[in-house]
C-alpha cells in the first residue's frame, strides 16, 4: 500500500508501517496558531480569526492531494480519521472509492475544558464577559463540525460499533448510523460451564479517557 500522512505538523512518534507500506508521503497543514494576549478575550477573538485565515491554505492542500491520490490508481482509500485529524476532509474533493474509519465522534464525549469559569456570575458585567470569551470558541466548533460533516453528503453507509456512538453521531451530525457489533468468533470463544461470582468489569485502555475511576468510585458505594 502507499500511506499519505497528514499532519499539523510531522511527528516523530509516528512511524510508517514498515514491511507493508510501499511509499509513504506526509503532507503537513500547518500548526494552529495559538494568541496569547492580555485580556483572554482579545485571545479567543485573535485564535477565531487566524483559525479562518489558515483554512482555505489548508483546503487547497487537501485538494491538491486528493488529486494526487486519485491519479495514483489506487482500487480504494482507507481513511483513519482520528478525533484531531484532518484526513477526513479529503472526502469531497476523492474519486477514488473511500472506507472511512474514524476511532471517536469529536467533542460529545470529551468536551474541552473552558478557557473562563462557568459558575453563575456575580454581575451582569461578568457574564457578559465570560460570554463574549465563550462565543469564538463556539464559533469555530460549529464551522468545524460543518466542515467535518460535509464528506458525510457524500457516505453510502455508516456503521457505529455501539448505540452511544450512533446517537453522539447524530447529535453532531444529523446522520443515523447503523449499529454493528463487534465480531466474535464463537469457533474460539464460549461460555464456559463455570460458577458466575459478584463481580464488576470495567474494559479499556488504562488512560484518563476511559475513566476507569468513575467505575472504582462506584463500587464503593455499592452495599456488601
Amino acid at each position: 500500500v502507499d500511506e499519505f500522512v497528514i499532519c499539523e505538523q510531522p511527528s516523530q512518534e509516528y512511524l510508517p508501517l514498515e514491511g507493508l507500506v510501499r511509499h509513504s508521503r506526509t503532507v503537513t497543514l500547518g500548526r494552529r496558531g495559538t494568541v496569547r494576549v492580555r485580556p483572554y478575550v482579545l485571545s479567543a477573538y485573535a485564535g477565531l480569526v487566524t483559525a479562518l485565515v489558515r483554512q482555505p491554505r489548508v483546503e487547497a492542500l487537501l485538494k491538491r492531494t486528493a488529486r494526487e491520490v486519485d491519479r495514483g490508481g489506487y482500487d480504494f482509500v482507507h481513511v483513519d480519521h482520528n478525533p484531531h485529524g484532518s484526513a477526513v476532509g479529503l472526502l469531497p474533493y476523492l474519486q477514488t472509492p473511500v472506507v472511512v474509519y474514524s476511532h471517536e465522534v469529536r467533542g460529545p464525549r470529551y468536551g474541552r475544558t473552558p478557557w473562563v469559569s462557568t459558575k453563575p456570575a456575580g454581575s451582569a458585567w461578568r457574564r457578559s464577559y465570560e460570554w463574549a470569551c465563550r462565543l469564538p470558541e463556539r464559533v469555530e466548533r460549529r464551522l468545524t463540525n460543518h466542515r467535518q460533516g460535509r464528506p458525510l453528503h457524500a457516505t453510502r453507509l455508516i456503521l457505529t460499533n455501539s448505540a452511544y456512538s450512533q446517537s453522539a453521531f447524530l447529535k453532531r451530525f444529523g446522520r443515523q448510523p447503523v449499529v454493528v457489533g463487534c465480531g466474535v468468533r464463537v469457533d474460539h470463544f464460549r461460555p464456559l460451564d463455570l460458577p458466575i461470582d459478584n463481580m464488576v468489569l470495567s474494559v479499556g485502555r488504562l488512560v484518563g479517557a476511559k475513566q476507569h475511576h468513575l467505575v472504582i468510585d462506584a463500587v464503593a458505594h455499592l452495599a456488601h
